[in-house]
């Protein structure tokens, strides 16, 4: 056919001779699939996240609106493989479309709001409440502050595990990789 395609940076550009270029997502044949499990122990904000993530890059990069309802459809499939609920995935696409589609309100210049980044351990609903409170509380007491609460998941399970074997002692080269001098 006349159509040449080439996959760059997770886009898949198709020259059409004398009608310019499509683009749309591209995935390897390697792609499982796999995001952000729904009954995963993490913030709910995180699974947004990884739909809204989603749903952004298709609207970036999808240079047609049949490529677009194509990646949504994707995106969907993904979602609902990984446990997703329907109506969750649906609101986060129309709120992500929507806020690409309606341009944002202008907003009169204030003084200068300083953010302060605070890391929560995530323990679930405690650590939530925990953040929402300190940050009310910061509000109050200084509305020039703003509170952005992180939440941090401890204990990964990567930590768990080790990267290499460990070389027998016998195997090992006695080449010295650094040394420190005693006086420095």
């Amino acid at each position: 056919s006349n159509t040449f395609l080439l996959s760059f940076l997770g886009a898949l550009v198709l020259r059409k001779p004398g009608a310019g270029f499509d683009t749309q997502i591209y995935r390897k044949e390697t792609f499982s699939g796999l995001i952000t499990k729904w009954s995963s122990f993490v913030p709910k904000s995180y699974k947004y996240n990884a739909i809204s993530s989603m749903v952004y890059r298709a609207r970036r990069i999808c240079s047609t609106y049949e490529a677009l309802s194509t990646e949504l459809d994707e995106i969907r499939d993904i979602s609902f493989i990984n446990g997703y609920p329907k109506a969750f995935v649906e609101s986060v696409i129309r709120r992500q479309l929507n806020m690409q589609l309606t341009p944002p309100a202008i907003k009169p210049a204030l003084d200068e709001i300083d953010t302060i980044v605070l890391r929560v351990p995530y323990y679930g609903k405690p650590s939530q409440i925990y953040g929402k409170r300190v940050a009310a509380a910061v509000a109050k007491q200084y509305p020039l502050y703003k509170v952005r609460v992180v939440y941090d998941v401890k204990g990964r399970i990567g930590q768990h595990f080790t990267n290499k074997d460990p070389i027998p002692t016998h195997l090992k080269s006695g080449v010295v990789y650094e040394a420190t001098c005693p006086i420095c």
